[in-house]
């Protein structure tokens, strides 16, 4: 993906040393000699997978089954807002018109959490006066049912506060979204959780009221309004149309009950993956297994018995897959990654799909693949598949071309890169023997604070934002980093404004959000509040050394943080405020990003060794030319996601499927490896929550961004503030005020379409190579 992969450099090992306590075996033994074990511990909910030696002299082989898939994950981003009653904004009058008594008490004080919640029943009467105050304006909208020679005051105090509505939901979901996804007391998560349920019942109930949409509706027949009042006004009754407010009492009753269990739902999905860790742990018998990986890490993973034990957090994950030489550990960490999670939410996802079904047949749907796609570039679920079958049909062939040569070249090891697990391995030591760099090479010159001012330096250079780091402000966690986001100095007063706030949430711990991504905790609104998010991610904490990949994430989601920013500049409205695009146009800005950290200008500014010595440009060059291998491959994979994405919400009786034959056959038609037994990626594919049918989104937002970049920026123009700053001024700044179409046009002087993507997957535009395909992020 151009998702976020994570990578660490320790994981405490003090988990060996706890009792176990067997639950089952899933096997008496495997091909490898080591049985698989799952086991708890005394002090928790984790999981072990142990490598131990075999319980039966004669060994059971797997079966070879026919499909696999390495699992990209990322975040994404700005998955924490659940649906906001208005989906629009825009009246051009002041806010704080439109305030009551009640928004003192439970608005956001500048510089503090919106919340800043120091236990959980702090939290609850946070969330209860605000959700009270909600209330309150609402009232205030009922109040008015004159339209006569007062039509414009009506129509402004309805609009205005409509918008403050909206304000005080977003910034209860977007606190509550953070704090149950990071917050280490338990209390406050499951604070946050009742939070957002009850604010979920709040919303549900606004957009099904059907006397709140008439006196909404009604002043949409009124004199003309300015432009972007009147997109937000028709997007409000939309939103709530599509809602199912206009439907019978029965089935209101039944869609607001709908959205409490997808609420609930939805949050054990998560908080499952958040919880789910599962162990690997080699004896000290066999200690020759862990030839190849770095002695340093192998030790700081080992503890006093000699047990050493790889967690499968992507800082453990991700650097055993890419140097363990041993196959056998190799399968194990892929069989345990892939068991996240796994079982408790299998019958989550069946009814969280259910649902969703039950809520599109009620809305008068087919499927939720076809609700869920209304409103978005895309269109529908017939044009979604289309896109995918396209793409397909451009990396299938080259895709299988690239396994081919690859499996040639490590014939002599035995190794069959057809499998999930030796692919990694597999082309790290390919590209290390045919370009001269291989991963670790690459390593040495980043680390978290490293590549964090590189971010900065980009962010200075190409939109004038400074970065300004402040201490006396509430945190949820001692590592989170908190910076003033400043604009430039004034010409008249020579001082810098701050524009917005970003919380650093960078390094892993336990129950924290495992992957990486964007969490907005408010939107910038004039005159009320600039806007604030947390970049929530796991990487290795300085002074431990960091992959390309995670170069490329931290990149990624700041690229989304600079999107919520700028685009929360000079908003009056809400729902236009940052990220508020179509959901399949939110990951193009930061697609764009990603091409910074691979030039040798960006790399130059922060990245180092140890020695002080900047990454040599032979060094970034073989990067480059390496970054055309696998480049199919990584495609058709995150193709393969998309499609189990859309296509699960197309299931007409999710309820009653049986998950494990689907992956089976999704795998079997789609991926390009085969599926390794013993393995429920499905459990742990965390974007079935937050984007539920539309990961798509990834590949149709990467086809814009392309044609962004290189017909505007490559190869010359990565540093032009010409361009730059017209980018900025006219895809970011504008928020959701404009479609994503529109914003686009503007930008490229005509129509967005795939030919520069294809270009790239074709390996003709390596000028300017986007990613490294190929071992940096597999």
């Amino acid at each position: 993906e151009t998702m976020p992969r994570t990578m660490m450099a320790f994981f405490g090992g003090g988990k060996a040393d706890h009792a176990e306590q067997e639950i089952r075996l899933l096997e008496s033994s495997d091909p490898d000699g080591f049985s698989i074990k799952e086991s708890s511990t005394d002090g928790g909910s984790c999981d072990y997978i142990d490598l131990i030696p075999p319980i039966n002299t004669t060994a059971q082989r797997f079966r070879r089954a026919v499909i696999g898939g390495i699992v990209l994950l990322a975040v994404i981003v700005a998955a924490v807002l659940a649906s906001r009653i208005p989906k629009g904004n825009t009246a051009q009058s002041n806010t704080n018109e439109y305030t009551l008594a009640c928004d003192d008490s439970v608005g956001p004080k500048w510089g503090e959490l919106a919340s800043a919640p120091t236990d959980a029943v702090e939290l609850k009467n946070w969330c209860d006066q605000s959700l009270s105050c909600v209330q309150d304006h609402v009232d205030v909208v009922l109040s008015f049912t004159s339209l006569d020679s007062a039509f414009a005051l009506a129509r402004d105090t309805k609009l205005g506060h409509l918008n403050m509505v909206d304000l005080i939901l977003t910034n209860i979901f977007g606190m509550t979204g953070l704090m149950q996804s990071v917050h280490p007391d338990a209390s406050i998560v499951d604070a946050s959780s009742a939070c957002r349920l009850h604010a979920s019942e709040v919303n549900s109930n606004i957009t099904l009221d059907p006397v709140l949409f008439q006196a909404i509706s009604a002043i949409a027949q009124g004199p003309s309004k300015t432009p972007e009042a009147e997109r937000y006004l028709q997007m409000t009754i939309d939103t709530m149309r599509s809602s199912g407010v206009h439907k019978s009492d029965a089935v209101r009753t039944q869609l607001k009950q709908l959205d409490s269990q997808l609420e609930t739902l939805s949050t054990t999905f998560s908080q499952n993956i958040a919880k789910s860790v599962n162990y690997v742990t080699i004896a000290p018998t066999n200690s020759g297994m862990l030839a190849g990986i770095d002695g340093a890490f192998v030790a700081s993973h080992t503890n006093a018995s000699g047990h050493t034990i790889f967690s499968t957090d992507y800082t453990d994950y991700v650097p055993v897959m890419h140097s363990a030489e041993n196959e056998a550990l190799r399968r194990q960490m892929y069989r345990a990654f892939n068991r996240r999670a796994y079982p408790e939410n299998s019958g989550i996802l069946k009814q969280l799909l259910q649902a969703r079904q039950d809520q599109a047949v009620a809305l008068g749907y087919a499927t939720s693949a076809d609700l869920a796609t209304k409103g978005k570039m895309a269109g529908n679920a017939t044009r979604v598949e289309s896109f995918l079958q396209g793409l397909m049909a451009e990396v299938i062939s080259a895709g299988q071309t690239e396994l081919l040569t690859l499996n040639q070249s490590v014939s002599g090891d035995g190794l069959d890169v057809f499998q999930p697990y030796n692919y990694g391995y597999a082309i790290n030591k390919y590209i290390s023997a045919n370009y001269s760099v291989n991963a670790t090479e690459v390593m040495a010159y980043f680390t978290t604070a490293k590549t964090r001012e590189g971010v900065f330096f980009v962010a200075e250079h190409l939109f004038d934002i400074g970065m300004q780091k402040v201490t006396a402000v509430p945190r949820w966690h001692a590592d989170v980093e908190v910076y003033d986001m400043l604009s430039p100095a004034s010409a008249a007063s020579g001082t810098q404004k701050v524009i917005g706030r970003a919380y650093l949430d960078l390094y892993p711990r336990t129950g924290k959000y495992k992957h990486a991504a964007m969490f907005p905790m408010r939107q910038g609104l004039d005159n009320r509040q600039i806007p604030e998010a947390a970049l929530v991610c796991n990487f290795p904490k300085s002074p431990a050394h960091m992959g390309m990949n995670d170069v490329t994430v931290f990149f990624h989601e700041f690229g989304h943080l600079l999107h919520h920013v700028i685009g929360g500049q000079n908003q009056t409205w809400v729902a236009f405020s940052g990220v508020a695009t179509e959901w399949d146009f939110v990951e193009a800005p930061s697609q764009l990003l990603e091409h910074w950290p691979k030039s040798i200008e960006t790399l130059s500014h922060f990245a180092s060794n140890s020695a002080g010595e900047v990454i040599p440009a032979t060094v970034v060059d073989a990067m480059n030319r390496a970054s055309t291998l696998g480049r199919a491959v990584a495609t058709q994979q995150q193709i393969y996601y998309a499609l189990t994405s859309l296509r699960l919400h197309e299931i007409v009786n999710p309820g009653t499927a049986n998950l494990q034959e689907f992956e089976v056959n999704m795998s079997t038609h789609f991926s390009p490896f085969e599926h390794v037994e013993y393995t429920h990626m499905y459990s742990s594919f965390g974007h079935l929550n937050g984007y539920g049918p539309l990961y798509y989104t990834y590949q149709w937002s990467l086809s814009i961004a392309d044609d962004l970049f290189y017909n505007k920026f490559c190869p010359a123009k990565m540093f032009d503030t010409k361009v730059s700053h017209t980018y900025k001024e006219t895809i970011l700044q504008p928020g959701g005020k404009v479609s994503a179409n529109t914003l686009v046009t503007k930008f490229l002087g005509r129509q967005w379409n795939t030919n520069a993507y294809i270009t790239f997957l074709r390996g003709e535009s390596s000028a300017c190579a986007r990613h490294f395909t190929a071992g940096w992020h597999v």
